[in-house]
């Protein structure tokens, strides 16, 4: 995607195919790069688009998550990586809203997929660290895609929200 390629400068290495290349620059819109040794690379990304999921769609992300059979359709490696998160955390219901906490070097994360579209995410990203905020949970920022919504804090909220302070009924209620 080009907003990644633009975060790149020369001798970054970055996956790609499943091989690590070495990127060279970018004239007149093609992509120039070279085979890299090594495994520390960044890993590219799609934004996803401006406009939300569908209802269609995202219902159906939603059921196919929740039917294990359906799965046997899907790539191999998408399959098992299903299975790898269902035995490791959970997968959602169709009508549940799977929200993951953990902490990663000096910093707390949660990750909720409504899958509603990156739009939707980004103010639901907003209105969360605004209530995050209040309670103390120091929240740093937070990213949206079209599936997902992470929110990234100095405070453990896993902890917090063990303890009911706050709960994650009242961080996600209507107001």
């Amino acid at each position: 995607e080009e907003a990644f390629l633009e975060t790149l400068t020369h001798g970054d290495t970055f996956m790609f195919a499943g091989k690590v290349l070495r990127f060279e620059g970018i004239r007149e819109n093609e992509c120039f790069v070279s085979n890299a040794p090594g495994s520390d690379a960044k890993v590219p990304y799609y934004g996803g688009g401006k406009f939300p999921l569908s209802t269609y769609l995202a219902e159906q992300v939603r059921a196919m998550l929740d039917d294990p059979q359906r799965w046997k359709k899907l790539p191999k490696q998408v399959a098992d990586w299903l299975r790898f998160q269902a035995d490791k955390s959970v997968l959602p219901k169709r009508d549940d809203l799977l929200i993951e906490t953990f902490p990663r070097g000096n910093r707390y994360y949660l990750v909720a997929y409504p899958f509603e579209g990156r739009l939707a995410h980004q103010t639901l990203g907003m209105l969360l660290t605004r209530r995050l905020d209040r309670t103390g949970a120091k929240p740093l920022g937070f990213v949206a895609t079209d599936y997902a919504l992470a929110i990234w804090s100095l405070a453990d909220m896993g902890h917090m929200f063990r303890a009911k302070k706050p709960s994650l009924a009242a961080l996600f209620d209507q107001d």
